[in-house]
């Protein structure tokens, strides 16, 4: 199953790339179960006409990105902007201020701040890059810190439009960082004052705080200081707390940013699709080239409305485990991805049938998923997305009993399971009997109950997955308010899992909504 207009004026802006749509079943035997039925993926970037699929150019004072091997136009700068395409040359893709750049340039390489006493910040500059000490001690871009004493207040000026202060430059005392123009406000507190001026000294007049590569940034002694950075990662904001029911919606078709938080209050959780063991596509590659404040924005957006942000992995197109991809090295590379791009967990949709019907799944996932768990500790979430016959053991005996062996292995660091009841035949799970307690043939013992009762599988862990039209899936379909009566049903026999949906589309926002609010029913 299962991409910007900024936040910033720093922009980070995703073409949709070409798609591939339509997955040929894999058959194994009299039973071949199929994934998501309509998979989307991105091809690899390719020349044609002009340009390169991806690239980014500026004509003049306008941004443009290859989509089709065409130039599309994103942004055109104003009076006093300079037009970027080079993030390793200028620190930034899109439009920046000329004049705060210059600034940035004519910093005296010794003049530093010490923060929290131990973190020495140099005045090497990564814009809408991060560096932290202490609980949440944070600069984006943050030139010049103009102090009226080492617990007083201060101000800031920003690089990249001058237009935002939502990363907080902390002390003991409240500090308030202003930006140009448009900024916001924000405040923080960490362990102990910033002392301005040169580090070490205590009353020099101003002082610098810079975005810094890791190697600029010096911790010691401080007991809850970090000593890395990256021009990706923020760490001010931590995965939240969110628990069962979950009602999940997937997003792989091209958005611009993840939707407002409002339009999609049906949900709790929203999953970003897809990463995969070469990197982030589709709109998981849209949330990495969001800048980190935009990102921070938007997270504490869905934090405040209980919605956690995940991204999805591999998805119908991705075969690890045929692949020959090592599974710790994977799941090192997803957690590394989950922390450093902020988000509040993985889901694992796994799709390789291959290797399933080979016997050569179980034992790859069980390894990936103890790693992946020992690298994302609670809070963070973790989700499988498997078939439904995938839980019946009986049908998977040469590698141990396909996800219900997984589950039996590993499955107390398996939040929950976001179980596909679609896509395994025109009858398939599309009344309350076999969606909930006895599956037709060939899928006999996939239904809900049948999962947890002969399979071990914690019932409150079984989500309930459908499409939210049929045109998103093969089959498998039901209308929203089919699927609450059995929802109602499944909840006074004790299930209360949730219900997952394939799938979210900006051309459509308010369907994805509608169909979830209606499958609640009451809930």
């Amino acid at each position: 199953m299962r991409g910007l207009t900024s936040l910033l004026v720093v922009l980070a802006t995703t073409i949709p790339f070409p798609i591939l749509v339509g997955a040929s079943p894999i058959h194994h035997g009299p039973r071949s179960p199929q994934g998501h039925g309509i998979a989307r993926a991105v091809q690899p970037r390719q020349s044609s006409g002009s340009c390169t699929d991806g690239d980014w150019n500026c004509d003049g004072m306008t941004l443009q990105r290859c989509s089709y091997g065409s130039w599309i136009e994103i942004e055109t700068c104003i009076t006093g902007q300079a037009c970027s395409s080079d993030f390793t040359a200028n620190y930034v893709i899109g439009c920046y201020w000329t004049s705060d750049s210059s600034a940035v340039s004519a910093i005296p390489a010794s003049q530093t701040v010490a923060v929290s006493s131990d973190v020495l910040a140099s005045s090497n500059p990564l814009s809408a890059s991060v560096f932290s000490a202490s609980s949440s001690v944070s600069a984006a871009s943050v030139t010049t810190a103009f102090s009226a004493g080492t617990t007083g207040s201060a101000s800031a000026s920003y690089i990249g439009g001058g237009a935002l202060a939502s990363q907080p430059v902390s002390s003991a005392g409240s500090v308030v960082a202003t930006g140009a123009a448009g900024a916001t406000s924000a405040t923080g507190v960490a362990g102990s004052s910033v002392t301005a001026g040169v580090a070490g000294s205590s009353a020099a007049p101003s002082a610098v705080v810079s975005s810094v590569v890791a190697s600029s940034v010096v911790a010691s002694a401080a007991p809850s200081a970090s000593s890395s950075a990256s021009s990706g990662s923020n760490s001010t904001v931590t995965p939240g707390s969110f628990s069962a029911p979950h009602y999940v919606l997937y997003a792989d078709q091209w958005i611009t940013q993840p939707p407002d938080p409002s339009t999609i209050s049906a949900y709790n959780r929203f999953l970003l699709a897809f990463w995969v063991p070469t990197g982030p596509l589709d709109d998981a590659q849209g949330w990495q080239e969001l800048d980190a404040s935009s990102r921070t924005s938007i997270l504490n957006e869905y934090h405040a409305a209980g919605i956690a942000l995940m991204v999805s992995a591999f998805g119908s197109t991705s075969t690890p485990t045929s692949s020959g991809n090592d599974p710790t090295q994977v799941a090192q590379d997803l957690a590394a991805f989950v922390k450093q791009y902020d988000l509040d967990g993985v889901d694992v949709d796994y799709e390789d049938f291959t290797a399933m019907n080979g016997g050569t799944a179980e034992a790859w996932l069980i390894t990936f998923q103890t790693e992946l768990r020992s690298l994302l500790p609670s809070p963070y979430l973790i989700s499988h997305a498997p078939v439904a016959p995938w839980f019946v053991a009986s049908d998977y005996t040469s590698g141990g009993g396909g996800y219900a062996h997984v589950n039996q292995e590993v499955g107390s660091g398996i939040d929950f399971y976001n179980v596909q009841f679609y896509n395994q035949g025109t009858t398939e799970y599309t009344d309350c009997t076999t969606l909930l307690t006895a599956a037709a043939s060939p899928w006999q013992g996939s239904s809900v109950f049948e999962i947890a009762n002969n399979q071990g599988v914690e019932l409150n862990k079984l989500v309930i997955g459908k499409p939210v039209d049929s045109s998103a899936a093969s089959n498998g379909y039901v209308d929203a308010g089919t699927l609450a009566g059995c929802v109602t049903q499944a909840k006074s026999q004790g299930w209360n899992a949730g219900i997952m949906a394939w799938e979210y589309r900006p051309s459509d926002a308010t369907e994805a909504q509608t169909f979830m609010s209606t499958a609640r029913g009451s809930s």
